[in-house]
């Protein structure tokens, strides 16, 4: 088996599904790899976010990938990985 050399760190974001249908969301996932969070009415955790902010990530996972995904892309590579190492 040959092994991928991979970064130090690689961080991954998923995007959990709303309570409710009807809630509004504040984040919009722009492509795979970025998620940009909306300001909201004020409320919201940060205070009064006034303005968009854009993070990127390795993979951004959606509301609708299941978690046998999440364990296949991102955890199992990493326990393969440190079994031979």
């Amino acid at each position: 088996m040959k092994l991928r050399i991979y970064d130090p760190v690689q961080v991954y974001c998923r995007v959990r599904p709303l309570e409710r249908p009807e809630d509004e969301t504040c984040i919009k996932i722009n492509d795979e790899k970025s998620l940009t969070l909306l300001p909201g009415d004020g409320t919201n955790w940060k205070g009064n976010m006034s303005k968009e902010i854009t993070y990127s990530f390795e993979k951004v996972y959606s509301d609708v990938v299941g978690q046998q995904v999440m364990c296949q892309e991102v955890s199992l590579p990493l326990v393969r990985v440190s079994y031979y190492y």
